[in-house]
């Protein structure tokens, strides 16, 4: 509202304000003694005190009836600075409020006629000079008196059609938006008067009666638009259409105009395009027309609207293949996904979409490999085919075949598959067996990518590792790894793989025995002889003992790599105590504060990796992260670690508060939310910081910190006056309502309408 209360208090420290929540609990007497004490402070009190009693007496309700003119006295006055709390005590005590409001839209004061409008909205009373004295305040001066007169008519729903139609030429768009909102509301009472101003010739309101007749619910005035759509602009003629499309009607006459409507920019095309969409299996046939458009556009609508709205119409799977081969990828992009959701008639599809898994556009190659997984097993018998197929007609790997391509834009065939998850095991341990190498590739890869879920190839791969090809024998090995404690039937032949020295043999064949843990106690006498072996070899068997028997000679062996002068040896041993985690933190953490402390951004970077897994034990680095925070200004990937990792240590971070701080303060969006995160974590301590955070110029470091806040939540209370202070202000006008959402979140008893508005 247009005006504030000068405080608002979050407790009431005097006797009525500890009675108002049980005033209806009171006697007769007691209820007149309250009520003639805040009365008294109405007329004799400053204007704090004014404003808190004007919010017991809302909270009183209409019990408080027979101080309506106290009220209204107060609530009239130029340098009243309680305005709103007193429109908020006149909504809650009701229609005996309504006759002085009624009066208080005559005061020469706009901030009183507005507020005045607001509350008569809010009470929502019809009575006969209620709606006479809000029409007039259409025309007032003043927009925010304007804004709320017709914000309240829609409320009321009087006979106010015409006035409200007159308004829609205001030249505020403010007051424009609210009587859009109101004619809405009022519904298809309003359409005649609406076609009136859509056939008609200049009127400047002409594009907000489209807006309104879009947005309506018209289906008791179809006849009228039907009627009136050939005398209508272009405009008027997009608005009818969307109008007629919601309420169900057969608009395929109307083809021309709709594809005519579909070319367009703007607003209409949208809200056009959205209705038709929503038009259901009714609009299968303009879809089917549509599709036949030489506009790319038109075309992409109408594939959406078939293939996610009707797909198991009749027609659709003609349209749907052609699009999937259209010569715009903006076309075929859309039959890709359409066909990503769930439909019964997905398996016929399956050839179009191995086609377009080679398209030359990305997205469109992500997409068909998305809704080949979600067709799932019965797409795996072709995607074997085609990966035999590319096999004898490539040079490139063929489950590799992108290879060449920027990472980000690979679309793995291995991915895929195993997106397919347990269902398309059976079919993997078939692909195991097959002649092709390329199709075996493919099946251990996957079978390792989906893990435990893939317990039942155990058997096969153990078999490949005993009699395979080597490239085979790795790949099973590796998949026994992903498996994990499901493999235990594999432990004797990866034991056996200990004395391969064939290349990556013995070293997946380390991990896998590590990753099954436990059940392979009969590897540990051979990974202790593994330990006098080559560094790699070495350091990976110190791990797989840690797994299997919880070894300190195993810890020991990573401990002593982190001395070593070899600094990939070191980085190794660092990697491997991190999938330890907080077991190692009192022989790991030392050591990574000491990198921390150097120059070297990838060595910090590696070294805040494996500290976010020692959990507590990383505590005693927080000197090192924050002097991470206060030096590296411009690796945001090493400050946004360091940060992540001290809200994680919450309390314990309280020396980090003035860094954060800083951070939250500072000028690079990017920079604020992770600050403010983290100080949330923090908690208690790091209130102060925030309150004074709210009181920052930037307006992304007072959103960062009111949320931050809010997290914390009850016990930040001491910062509700900050908080109150900055929803009053202009500061605040374009995050209302997350502001209100974080007081309720720390004092529930304060409500969004309690005294609190913009100044």
């Amino acid at each position: 509202m247009l005006g504030g209360c000068a405080t608002l208090p979050v407790k009431m420290s005097w006797s009525e304000g500890e009675a108002f929540d049980d005033f209806s609990k009171l006697d007769a007497q007691k209820q007149a003694e309250v009520l003639g004490s805040l009365a008294d402070k109405l007329k004799n009190g400053d204007e704090t005190t004014k404003c808190k009693a004007l919010y017991v007496l809302g909270k009183a309700g209409s019990g408080a009836e027979t101080t309506v003119p106290d009220i209204l006295n107060a609530f009239q006055k130029k340098k009243a600075t309680c305005k709103t709390n007193a429109a908020y005590a006149l909504i809650k005590i009701g229609s005996a409020a309504v006759s002085g409001l009624i009066g208080a839209t005559a005061n020469k004061y706009p901030d009183v006629r507005a507020n005045a409008a607001w509350a008569l909205g809010e009470i929502g009373t019809v009575s006969t000079a209620t709606v006479p004295s809000l029409v007039v305040l259409l025309r007032d001066k003043d927009p925010y008196v304007r804004y709320y007169a017709a914000e309240a008519l829609g409320k009321i729903k009087g006979p106010v059609v015409p006035d409200l139609m007159y308004a829609l030429g205001d030249n505020n768009p403010e007051v424009c938006k609210s009587v859009i909102r109101a004619l809405v509301a009022i519904g298809s009472p309003a359409v005649p008067e609406l076609l009136k101003i859509l056939k008609g010739r200049g009127s400047a309101a002409k594009t907000n009666a489209a807006f309104v007749l879009v947005d309506i619910q018209v289906n008791d005035s179809v006849p009228a638009i039907a009627e009136a759509f050939d005398a209508l602009d272009d405009e008027g003629k997009l608005a009818a259409l969307i109008s007629l499309i919601k309420a169900g009607v057969n608009v395929e006459r109307y083809l021309p105009v709709i594809v005519k409507g579909l070319e367009r920019n703007g607003f209409f095309s949208m809200m056009l395009e959205k209705a038709l969409e929503r038009g259901g299996t009714a609009a299968v046939p303009l879809f089917a027309e549509l599709a036949k458009s030489r506009s790319p556009k038109i075309r992409s609508t109408a594939v959406w609207g078939l293939g996610a709205l009707a797909p198991m119409e009749k027609g659709t799977e003609t349209v749907l293949l052609a699009a999937l081969a259209d010569e715009n990828a903006q076309v075929r992009g859309m039959a890709v996904l359409v066909l990503g959701y769930p439909r019964g008639d997905s398996q016929k599809y399956i050839p179009a979409l191995l086609k377009t898994m080679e398209d030359k556009d990305y997205l469109i190659r992500k997409r068909s490999a998305d809704a080949l997984a979600k067709i799932g097993a019965p797409a795996i018998p072709a995607i074997f085919q085609l990966v035999r197929d590319e096999s004898r007609t490539s040079h490139f790997s063929a489950i590799g075949k992108d290879a060449w391509l920027p990472p980000g834009q690979k679309v793995s065939k291995v991915e895929l598959v195993s997106k397919m998850g347990a269902p398309a095991v059976p079919l993997l341990i078939e692909g195991l067996k097959d002649k092709d190498q390329a199709v075996r590739d493919l099946s251990s890869r996957a079978l390792a990518a989906i893990g435990s879920s893939a317990k039942a190839a155990v058997p096969v791969l153990v078999e490949i590792v005993k009699s395979g090809n080597h490239r085979d024998k790795v790949n099973a090995a590796e998949a026994l790894k992903e498996i994990g404690p499901g493999a235990v039937q594999a432990v004797p032949v990866l034991v056996g793989l200990l004395l391969n020295n064939e290349p990556n043999v013995k070293e997946t064949a380390i991990e896998a025995l590590g990753k099954i843990g436990l059940a392979a106690r009969m590897a540990v006498p051979e990974l202790k002889e593994s330990l006098n072996g080559r560094p790699w070899v070495r350091i990976n068997s110190a791990l797989a003992l840690w797994r299997i028997s919880r070894s300190t000679e195993g810890m020991s062996v990573l401990f002593s790599g982190l001395q070593s002068g070899d600094l990939w040896i070191r980085d190794l041993s660092l990697q491997k105590l991190g999938e330890i985690g907080p077991l190692a933190a009192e022989g790991t953490v030392p050591y990574i504060r000491k990198l921390l402390s150097e120059n070297n951004q990838q060595l910090k970077r590696a070294a805040l990796q494996v500290l976010r897994k020692m959990g507590d034990g990383g505590k005693a680095a927080v000197p090192e992260l924050i002097g991470v925070l206060k030096t590296n200004n411009l690796d945001t990937d090493v400050r946004d670690i360091a940060t992540e990792i001290l809200g994680s240590f919450g309390p314990a971070a309280t020396d980090a508060v003035p860094v954060l701080a800083e951070a939250l303060n500072s000028k690079f969006a990017n920079y604020q939310e992770p600050a403010g995160t983290t100080l949330a974590a923090i908690g208690l301590p790091a209130v102060p910081a925030l309150i004074e955070a709210l009181k920052s110029g930037n307006s992304g470091t007072r959103a960062s910190a009111a949320k931050a806040l809010g997290k914390i939540g009850p016990a930040a209370k001491e910062a509700m006056p900050a908080l109150i202070s900055l929803l009053k202000s202009k500061d605040s006008r374009y995050f209302q309502q997350p502001l209100r959402d974080v007081l309720n979140t720390i004092d529930p008893a304060v409500k969004p309408t309690d005294g609190v508005g913009n100044n």
